[in-house]
């Protein structure tokens, strides 16, 4: 079994694993439908930016959660990369992208696509397809929006580097099979 499956189970408010069946519609759908599908993605990721960090793994159905794999991954992880710098502001040292094998339901090793994204020191926006500016924050399964103003704010009160914390609670809860401790 991949470990980054188990990571699944370490789900918790602050600092979630999202399995991302529904980022593969960004690789498939066309025109408009394409490029909302991509600012949902990033606003995701500026989501964990805004909050605590976290992790997308890329090939896995929701329900129920199974690797699915992904095809053509160095590709996919290119796009990713291309849709992050166009539309956002997220730091490329920010965000890692990965390709990881995994055991698929049968045994077969599938290629998945893990994307992490560390809390950034800066508010990270969202453009969408009219440039409107977006600044979404993590909260619980989902996520709400926020003014620049205040989020500065809040960042300014927080350590001023990238914080890849959340990874070590996830870590830590894989191998316990436990959610992380809260540190807030």
């Amino acid at each position: 079994m991949c470990t980054h499956r188990r990571c699944y189970r370490a789900r918790s408010d602050r600092n979630a694993v999202v399995g991302s069946e529904e980022t593969l519609e960004m690789w498939h759908a066309k025109g408009d439908a394409r490029q909302d599908a991509e600012t949902h993605f990033v606003e995701r990721a500026a989501a964990f930016a805004n909050a605590e960090g976290g992790v997308f793994l890329i090939g896995v159905s929701d329900k129920p959660r199974l690797m699915k794999g992904v095809s053509d991954a160095e590709n996919k992880i290119k796009h990713l990369m291309s849709v992050f710098d166009a539309r956002t502001n997220l730091p490329s040292s920010s965000v890692r992208v990965a390709a990881v094998r995994c055991a698929d339901p049968a045994g077969a090793l599938v290629t998945c696509v893990v994307v992490a994204v560390a809390r950034t020191p800066l508010p990270v926006y969202v453009s969408d397809k009219q440039n409107r500016f977006t600044y979404p924050v993590r909260r619980g399964p989902g996520l709400e929006r926020r003014a620049d103003g205040p989020l500065r704010e809040i960042k300014s009160k927080q350590p001023q580097v990238q914080d890849w914390e959340f990874l070590r609670h996830l870590t830590a809860a894989e191998r316990s099979s436990t959610p992380p401790p809260d540190t807030a």
